[in-house]
């Protein structure tokens, strides 16, 4: 099957479709979901050889104060699938966010008790009273520092407890050090953490007989971490893509237009993503990437082609680089179905989220860069005079 070749005419219209594709996609990316990966929360996966009733699901997990639980339910050659996705629990989180401060404030107190021994130490060693005047001086300062730490310490300490003991019951404040009191803290933290996993585990084993199951915890911390990496992953793509292409074609046109064409089609996949509430996840995040890899991939196939060969004209050798970029294409939207398809029946999210972005992507690609990226390349070329 031969392509029609679409840049006879008036090929400039060409780029009203990547334009209008492009509004769109900026209208839904707002409406982009967060998976888990990314805003914290809990994913528990449970496979099970009856069918789940997602209403009793969720009331039973109401019972025990999780009212922001989303419940599905599906079939796999393995049996029937249950997902249970919660919110992250405020004040676990409110613990998390906490712990890094308190740490910080034990480390003073402990940095102070120490100064503090040291300062005792000398004032019973030395024999000379202005000596020992000038150490009791810097005591006494020194012991006001402590008590104003401590008291910081402490009432970060108590918060986390408090919210510690909403799931472990009333907690002993049995201790007398410094390092002690910052244990117990700690480990309330942990066992706060373990004892709401637990319930929510028994809570399901009520209305649910499961076989196995696995639970995905993504602390605010780990999420944070998340974010943080894949920012400079961003960052440092985009600075080595960038390089790379004006390294190749020393020309700023050639070089914003490549660029653009990837852009486009990351673009388009996000609002893909948005339009059918595909989250955003590692695994989605992954097929971005790829996609950049991809559109890079065809758009220097265009821009190389049609620039850097002398025979037939701009348009000729534009079309010419269409016939093997779309086949390329094609190719490749065919074998993200195959794997989209499978993830379908078996269920498997990693493969929906990366077969179903690569899918929007690629299907993206064919307008960013034959209808975008090529009538900016074929314009530039006229427009020095070639024919």
């Amino acid at each position: 099957m031969e392509f029609p070749n679409i840049y006879k005419g008036n090929y400039k219209l060409l780029i009203l479709a990547p334009i209008i594709l492009i509004l769109v996609s900026l209208y839904f990316i707002p409406q982009i979901p967060q998976g888990v990966d990314f805003k914290g929360g809990i994913l528990i996966t449970l496979q099970t050889n009856q069918t789940a009733d997602e209403d009793a699901i969720k009331s039973k997990l109401a019972e025990i104060g999780i009212t922001d639980a989303t419940v599905s339910s599906y079939s796999n050659p393995l049996g029937n699938i249950v997902e249970v996705q919660i919110e992250q629990n405020e004040r676990l989180a409110e613990n998390e966010q906490k712990s890094k401060v308190f740490g910080t404030k034990v480390d003073e107190v402990l940095s102070l008790e120490a100064s503090e021994f040291s300062i005792l130490q000398r004032i019973g060693a030395t024999t000379s009273d202005s000596e020992k005047q000038r150490l009791n001086a810097d005591l006494e300062i020194l012991r006001a520092n402590l008590t104003s730490k401590k008291s910081e310490m402490q009432e970060i300490g108590e918060a986390i407890l408090r919210n510690s003991e909403s799931f472990v019951g009333f907690i002993p404040r049995n201790s007398t050090s410094t390092k002690g009191y910052g244990d117990l803290v700690e480990n309330s933290i942990s066992k706060a953490r373990e004892t709401y996993r637990q319930n929510i585990i028994t809570a399901l084993g009520k209305v649910v007989s499961y076989s196995t199951y696995s639970f995905q915890d993504v602390s605010p911390t780990l999420s944070e971490f998340f974010l943080q990496k894949v920012s400079f992953i961003v960052i440092v793509s985009a600075i080595l893509t960038i390089l790379v292409v004006f390294a190749v074609f020393r020309s700023i046109v050639p070089s914003v237009a490549v660029l653009a064409g990837a852009l486009t089609d990351v673009i388009i996949a996000l609002g893909a993503m948005g339009l059918f509430h595909i989250p955003l996840t590692l695994p989605s995040f992954a097929a971005l990437l790829m996609l950049v890899g991809f559109s890079l991939d065809t758009d220097m196939l265009l821009t190389i082609r049609t620039m850097k060969r002398a025979e037939n004209s701009p348009r000729d050798r534009a079309y010419e680089a269409m016939k093997t970029g779309t086949t390329m294409t094609f190719a490749a939207i065919a074998s993200f179905t195959v794997l989209f398809v499978l993830s379908l029946l078996v269920h498997i999210p990693t493969y929906f989220l990366i077969a179903s972005v690569a899918i929007a992507g690629l299907i993206g690609d064919l307008f960013a860069t034959w209808m975008f990226n090529g009538v900016i390349i074929l314009w530039y070329l006229e427009g020095k005079g070639e024919k």
